[in-house]
């Protein structure tokens, strides 16, 4: 569980550190802070059940769950494989990787967000480090209307739910402005 933990900690503590900015129906620039709020549970197996069935049902169960285990090495294909997210819901971790301070964990949270591979915590290299196109990543998911304000886009992974919280927005125009949006630092 630690391990899960630590691997949401490095995206929740980049609640507060960028900012979304875009320019609203009269040419206004409007600034929202980005938070996150992943948290994380413990999946009890019950009778007759491996704790993989356990977590997998669990992440089945809820639309904006996705699973999270820690899992022997010989279940991996490759030595040099740390960690891997299928279908950007189910994330496995090499019991060797569950130190948070690797980053494993981390970068197959980024998987479960829509971020793909790439540099930094989302790179080869033990990184946490999360950057402004990491988080564009994940709000490249943002495909809300005036009738459904928390769409995102429609992909064969799913993703967590984006909440626009005080959402002024009332037309089509000013969320096709809104999705034109950039990620900047909070400075």
């Amino acid at each position: 569980m630690n391990s899960a933990q630590g691997a949401t900690k490095l995206w929740n503590d980049m609640s507060g550190k960028y900012n979304y900015v875009y320019k609203d129906a009269n040419g206004n620039k409007v600034s929202l802070k980005v938070n996150f709020q992943l948290t994380t549970s413990e999946v009890t197996p019950e009778k007759n059940q491996s704790t993989r069935q356990a977590v997998e049902k669990a992440a089945q169960n809820d639309p904006e769950g996705n699973s999270y285990r820690i899992a022997p090495d010989s279940s991996f294909d490759s030595e040099t494989v740390m960690g891997v997210t299928a279908i950007g819901k189910y994330a496995r971790v090499r019991n060797g990787q569950e130190d948070v301070n690797t980053g494993t964990g981390g970068h197959e949270v980024g998987h479960t967000l829509g971020v793909g591979d790439g540099n930094n915590i989302m790179g080869g290299q033990e990184s946490t480090t999360i950057t402004p196109s990491h988080i564009s990543e994940v709000l490249n998911a943002i495909d809300s209307t005036p009738e459904n304000p928390n769409q995102s886009t429609t992909t064969s992974n799913p993703r967590a739910t984006i909440q626009i919280e005080n959402n002024k927005l009332k037309t089509d125009k000013e969320y096709e402005n809104f999705r034109k949006g950039k990620v900047k630092s909070a400075d």
